[in-house]
């Protein structure tokens, strides 16, 4: 799927027009959504960012990089960040990964 793909289909699942977006985004005309959504005109990182703010999502998910998180992961990554003790325990559990990547690629 294409940048523009994805931004159609977020478009869509907003239920938002051409018209409606491109005024969220600060167009003057629905064609440069358009253009955009028909892999027409090329996307900027500063236009990929304005994109994923007014969707709510990250620009990683705009670009296609990575699966989406769901509301239940996003739920979980909060609670994990507001405990101090939950904290410590993934930040001990990703320096053990990063040790065992490092080992594997010596």
């Amino acid at each position: 799927m294409t940048i523009g793909e994805r931004i159609r289909a977020l478009r869509i699942q907003k239920g938002w027009t051409q018209g409606q977006l491109a005024e969220k985004m600060g167009y003057s005309h629905r064609s440069t959504i358009w253009s955009i959504e028909a892999g027409k005109n090329d996307v900027t990182s500063s236009t990929v960012a304005k994109f994923a703010e007014i969707f709510g999502v990250t620009s990683s998910e705009i670009m296609g990089w990575g699966k989406p998180l769901q509301d239940d992961e996003y739920a979980l990554i909060e609670e994990v960040c507001q405990d101090e003790g939950m904290r410590k325990r993934l930040l001990d559990y990703v320096h053990k990964l990063k040790e065992i990547k490092d080992a594997e690629t010596s």
